[in-house]
């Protein structure tokens, strides 16, 4: 939150402002958000939605998150039709 807060007051000046943060605090901030993302994986209960995570994390690591946000929710919304199956 405050870092989108900096960012939207900021603009491009912010990478002056991460230049003066040691790069392991935001090490611990990444493994943090990390966990925190990871932990929506205990949440999924078929085989649909276990897909669906997988094709958006290839696809994140292939291209980039918006891409595989995209593709996550048209794939999650043509799975919730009951003739498609994986």
């Amino acid at each position: 939150m405050v870092f989108a807060l900096m960012a939207i007051l900021l603009g491009s000046h912010i990478i002056n402002v991460l230049n003066l943060l040691p790069m392991s605090i935001l090490g611990v901030l990444l493994v943090f958000a990390g966990s925190q993302l990871a932990l929506t994986v205990m949440d999924l209960n078929t085989r649909k939605e276990y897909f669906t995570a997988t094709l958006i994390l290839g696809i994140t690591l292939a291209s980039n998150l918006a891409a595989g946000f995209i593709a996550g929710l048209v794939v999650a919304r043509l799975l919730k039709w009951d003739k498609l199956s994986v």
